[in-house]
């Protein structure tokens, strides 16, 4: 669900700047269509209860997801800054979304290696 959320909004913005790259050469995107990092949290709060499975979640896993779209966005644009090509963020598949933030995590959540329920001698477990 998180990699769809940061997909989702990489395409809305990277159709917005390649729109505007093609009717404005040589300009920079102006402040107006730029969608600010807080814009993306507001919306994102209002469509959560739309969809089931982001309501169970608490709110702070997507807006997890948002600051992180947030800046590869950044470094984009100060790639841009320096010149040449700098290349879009790219879209993340499924397999390499590995991290979620989680709101008030507590010990009792997380189980350690070489335990009876984590057979695992490196890794720590949800």
């Amino acid at each position: 669900m998180c990699c769809e959320l940061y997909n989702a909004a990489l395409e809305s913005w990277r159709g917005t700047y390649l729109w505007w790259r093609e009717h404005h050469p040589g300009e920079p995107l102006p402040a107006e269509l730029r969608v600010s990092r807080y814009d993306l949290m507001k919306e994102f709060t209002g469509v959560r209860s739309d969809i089931p499975e982001w309501e169970r979640l608490a709110v702070q896993v997507g807006r997890g997801v948002l600051c992180r779209f947030d800046r590869a966005v950044r470094s984009f644009y100060k790639r841009c800054k320096k010149g040449g090509n700098p290349g879009f963020p790219r879209f993340k598949s499924s397999r390499r979304w590995r991290t979620i933030e989680i709101p008030d995590a507590s010990p009792s959540m997380v189980v350690p290696p070489d335990t009876s329920e984590n057979r695992s001698a490196v890794w720590w477990r949800l």
